[in-house]
């Protein structure tokens, strides 16, 4: 019976040392290393478009009803803009024509000068830059700037307002221009 007790004794004694609950044993531990350098190349990056999705707004249409439309003009809907850009950045607009595109009966129209009829606001500007167009101004044939010194940002938000003022000078039909904003980084 002593041998059988001597026996297990130092078989738990065995089993205990290798299982890490008997004397330290010296462990070496050997290792390996690699790193690797991530790089990211960033460009410039600007876009500009209208809130509802895309970079065309629709047609804002402006329908003059009675005399009352005609001797006070008429005003638009807020049109907000967003622009994404990782640098500051600057709004121009500009109409794609001096002139108003004519559809309507009439065979000799008179012209329509955009600046002679449309004038446009900046009504609200998210963007941390300057609102040159806080009041009503006559859109002209030039680019002209409407913003400047905007913050970069992932939805940098403004929105515009047009008043059309054509008095009872023109034949009656519907009249037509495209108003292009264009964003530049600074």
């Amino acid at each position: 019976m002593k041998n059988i007790i001597a026996t297990l004794t130092m078989l738990c004694c065995a089993i205990c040392t290798f299982a890490g609950d008997g004397p330290a044993v010296s462990q070496s531990t050997t290792s390996a290393g690699a790193s690797q350098t991530i790089q990211l190349v960033l460009a410039d990056g600007i876009e500009i478009g209208f809130a509802n999705g895309g970079n065309n707004g629709g047609i804002i249409q402006l329908a003059f009803a009675n005399n009352s439309n005609y001797a006070t003009g008429m005003e638009s809907a807020d049109q907000q803009l967003v622009v994404r850009s990782n640098r500051k950045f600057e709004v121009k607009m500009q109409p794609a024509s001096e002139v108003f595109s004519y559809s309507g009966s009439t065979n000799n129209a008179p012209a329509m000068r955009v600046e002679d009829v449309l004038s446009l606001m900046v009504s609200d500007n998210a963007t941390g830059g300057q609102n040159n167009y806080p009041q009503y101004h006559n859109v002209n044939g030039g680019n002209t700037r409407i913003l400047t010194n905007c913050s970069n940002g992932s939805n940098q938000t403004f929105s515009v307002r047009y008043r059309a003022n054509p008095g009872m000078r023109y034949a009656a039909g519907t009249y037509t221009v495209n108003m292009v904003y264009t964003a530049t980084q600074s």
